[in-house]
């Protein structure tokens, strides 16, 4: 099959454009592709519903425990650059007695 102009757009259809190029002697084959800019089309969520996550801190760091929860977050994504939108959820801890208890625990809702 010989690749033309015409036979790259009956392929791509009329809403792209392409430009074709060839070099001779190394028989490379170049495409530059686009869409019609004047074309709407929807965009697709790809964010996750609201997980819960909760971080502990057993020396009774509120930013530690805050931060513990905010990793497992991020690390719940399959994303390289993921960005997460949190809101606390809850604040729970256990202080005193004999075991001299210094626990604080945040727990987040976070949107990836």
């Amino acid at each position: 099959m010989c690749l033309t102009r015409e036979t790259v757009l009956e392929q791509l259809g009329p809403d792209c454009s392409a430009t074709v190029s060839f070099w001779r002697k190394r028989k490379f084959l170049i495409f530059t592709l686009a869409t019609n800019p004047n074309n709407t089309y929807p965009i697709m969520n790809t964010s996750k519903s609201t997980t819960s996550f909760t971080g502990t801190s057993q020396r009774g760091d509120l930013e530690a425990a805050l931060g513990h929860a905010i990793k497992q977050a991020m690390d719940s994504s399959q994303i390289a650059d993921v960005l997460i939108t949190w809101t606390i959820e809850k604040i729970s801890g256990k202080s005193g007695g004999i075991a001299g208890w210094k626990e604080i625990s945040v727990t987040i809702a976070a949107k990836t």
